[in-house]
């Protein structure tokens, strides 16, 4: 093993002072390193993608939603909070009150879903509010999201005015309500659009029932169990409510995920035949240099498996390489990105205001192991080549 790390390296720099050689070596090299970035990249803005539907899903609705088929509150939402508890893997219930309305400010005037909750339930929100500091609770005013705070130019301690439909009644009721806070989840589509109240306050404002709720939200007692739990309670409640995952409420987001998954494989194909093409190409260029000194090599007695097995080294120390300064790459544009956030993007296009990426170190090594797997798997034909040079020809013709 030692004598054969020796000729491997031995190779490597007699073969620096060879322009074409060293230009095709960090050409195989490279290919490897953006092969790797390429494919570590877009798995991570993926999953990226993935975990900020999960995060702002489980936030403002939950892993899943049972809603009334007939668009009206729930006449006795404690017997349905009962029944879904009573369901395997369910591990919480709260229920909610939505309201649409119309908040004005300064002469700006925008549309928000109100979503009324529970205090319990206001702690989820705790990462995502802009003003930690908030003057008041939420029971003594509503948080807006950031893109509202932009679009009315208000903040916290600014009193806006509610306008949104009385129960019963065709006559809209009018409410000054102080801004106790501003949440930024990062998804364009409820920064924008989503306004939070505490459950009784929205209860008063829209003249509901004391009891009133428009939803029962299910947490899980594991994320992956969601359909699992959903198709329970659809079993319980078949006809008379409609039973929503995450990935049905933010179904438009979840499609777009699935679609820009689709073309990994290709992506994975074709820059596995690049590789190919550049280990092969680079390995058989070496062995052409390095002709007299095999041939050399086997005359002074070293096996034609020790001569390819130098060979495989080679290509191993290009394929490492290429893999560190890939892995190096890769770490710095995710580190950057989750912490500058300097990708924006237009929410109402890619339903998120940043680039979102997550970093999976495991993913990371099996994709490099598969690297290293190819690696080997292409250098056994210039191996072969290497191993038939017979010392007599070669010499002769040197």
């Amino acid at each position: 093993m030692r004598v054969e790390l020796f000729l491997a390296k031995r190779f490597a720099v007699s073969l620096r002072h060879d322009v074409f050689t060293l230009f095709t070596t960090s050409v195989t090299t490279l290919s490897i390193a953006l092969g790797y970035v390429a494919v570590c990249v877009a798995v991570s803005i993926l999953q990226g993608y993935s975990d900020k539907i999960v995060e702002t899903a489980t936030m403002f609705s939950s892993d899943v939603i049972v809603r009334s088929q007939i668009a009206v509150d729930f006449e006795d939402p404690s017997s349905i909070v009962r029944r879904v508890r009573s369901v395997s893997n369910v591990q919480d219930v709260a229920i909610a009150l939505e309201r649409e309305a119309l908040i004005k400010h300064k002469g700006q005037l925008d549309g928000v879903l109100l979503n009324g909750i529970e205090l319990s339930r206001y702690a989820v929100f705790a990462n995502v509010l802009t003003s930690r500091d908030a003057e008041k609770p939420l029971t003594s005013g509503i948080v807006i999201g950031s893109g509202v705070s932009r679009t009315l130019q208000a903040n916290v301690g600014d009193s806006i005015t509610l306008i949104l439909q009385k129960q019963g009644s065709t006559v809209p009721v009018v409410r000054r309500v102080r801004v106790v806070g501003v949440f930024e989840s990062g998804m364009g589509t409820q920064d924008e659009n989503v306004a939070l109240l505490h459950i009784d306050s929205l209860r008063t404002y829209s003249g509901s029932m004391p009891t009133a709720a428009s939803v029962v939200m299910v947490k899980t007692a594991a994320i992956d169990q969601a359909d699992q739990v959903a198709q329970a309670i659809r079993h319980i409640y078949s006809s008379s409510a409609f039973v929503l995952t995450y990935k049905d409420v933010f179904q438009g987001a979840w499609g777009w995920i699935e679609m820009q998954r689709k073309p990994i494989p290709i992506i994975l194909g074709l820059l596995s035949l690049v590789a190919v093409v550049s280990i092969i190409s680079s390995l058989l260029l070496t062995i052409v240099q390095k002709t007299r000194s095999i041939a050399i090599l086997s005359t002074l007695g070293l096996s034609s498996r020790r001569i390819g097995f130098v060979v495989l080294l080679r290509a191993c120390t290009s394929a490492l390489l290429g893999v560190l300064i890939g892995g190096l790459i890769t770490g710095a544009f995710v580190y950057v990105q989750s912490t500058y956030h300097w990708i924006r993007l237009d929410s109402s296009l890619y339903y998120v205001s940043e680039l979102p990426v997550h970093f999976d170190p495991v993913l990371a090594i099996l994709i490099a192991i598969g690297i290293m797997i190819l690696t080997v798997a292409v250098s056994l034909v210039p191996m072969a080549i290497a191993r038939r040079i017979t010392p007599a020809r070669a010499l002769r013709f040197s």
